[in-house]
């Protein structure tokens, strides 16, 4: 059964019932996975499919114009997560506290010290990229954490070396530490990243240098791991109707305690024969056709996986199963 369409739909509702626009669905299912994610992250899930053995991360970016509903719907989701997501920081910082004793305070908090004992779940894309290694430090200390970044103006807070570090980061959960020719952080070795963009293309549309190297970094890897998503009509729709928010609060409830008790999920056969059969058909059109659309979805298989391992999550589910993989592959095509 797939949960993610409902779950999308009550969303919505939600959001209308709040806002009293329609808000794309699209746009609500980013936001969504997003912060799945997260407490996926919270709790260190991986995936396995044969030999690999990755985090179950997400790395979305939402272009839609003002009024789109972007915001709102980042919201909605971390409403339903509240308890949980409010919690995130005091359960990362009581972790590292059991691993590596009390957190330094005052004059000691700034004495050679390479981490920032996070504050809320999320990290603002237009924070710097020293502060964005030194959270990562923090969560690589703890064996639970992740790295979540978040922007809402990613067109004004568009930084190549923050990106290049978040792919490095989303791709490995590795990062060497260096930050700039004068200064490195102790390099991160185990820190689950997940990354959420909101933004107009009106900044890329009018700069054109900005432009340029927002192509180059789509060209370089951005492809092959983001879920894209271009919506220029939402939010002019009125809402009209009610929301009963009790569906929503039982999956919140169960999904937790689901997270709580899961600490890996396993590919099936006929997942891992589905995700087979789709590298062989981008292989196929690939050389069939060498366009830069066709190289995005033939080096874009791990995020497939991934988004297939996270819907496995965000059902519950005991394994992955091709269901999952066609409605990954379904959300890939719609990149």
């Amino acid at each position: 059964m797939d949960l993610l369409n409902p779950l999308v739909g009550e969303l919505q509702k939600k959001i209308g019932a709040k806002s009293r626009i329609v808000v794309d669905k699209e746009i609500i299912r980013n936001s969504f996975l997003f912060v799945a994610s997260s407490l996926a992250g919270l709790h260190r899930i991986k995936y396995k499919n044969g030999g690999t053995s990755q985090y179950v991360n997400f790395f979305g970016i939402t272009f839609a114009k003002s009024g789109g509903g972007k915001d709102i719907s980042l919201f909605a989701s971390e409403d339903m997560f509240w308890e949980f997501v409010r919690d995130y920081p005091f359960i990362a910082r009581h972790r590292f506290v059991e691993l590596n004793g009390p957190t330094p305070e005052g004059d000691k908090a700034n004495e050679e010290l390479n981490y920032i004992v996070p504050k809320q779940y999320k990290l603002a894309l237009r924070g710097s990229l020293e502060g964005m290694m030194r959270v990562a430090n923090f969560y690589d200390r703890t064996d639970i954490g992740s790295l979540n970044v978040v922007s809402t103006e990613f067109g004004a807070e568009f930084n190549q070396e923050t990106m290049v570090l978040l792919m490095q980061l989303w791709q490995s959960a590795k990062a060497d530490g260096s930050v700039n020719v004068n200064q490195k952080y102790d390099p991160v070795s185990d820190v689950p990243t997940n990354v959420l963009l909101f933004g107009s293309p009106i900044p890329f549309k009018s700069n054109i240098k900005k432009h340029e190297s927002l192509v180059e970094m789509i060209h370089s890897g951005f492809a092959r791991r983001t879920f894209f998503i271009w919506n220029e009509t939402s939010g002019e729709q009125l809402f009209e109707g009610e929301w009963n928010p009790d569906w929503l609060n039982e999956y919140t409830k169960n999904f937790v305690s689901y997270l709580e008790n899961k600490k890996i999920i396993e590919f099936d056969k006929s997942a891992h024969e589905t995700l087979e059969q789709y590298l062989y058909l981008a292989f196929e059109m690939y050389n069939e056709n060498k366009t830069l659309v066709n190289d995005m979805r033939k080096t874009g298989l791990e995020k497939v996986e991934r988004l297939a391992a996270l819907l496995g999550l965000v059902n519950m589910a005991d394994e992955v199963t091709s269901e999952h993989v066609e409605k990954a592959i379904e959300i890939n095509e719609e990149s």
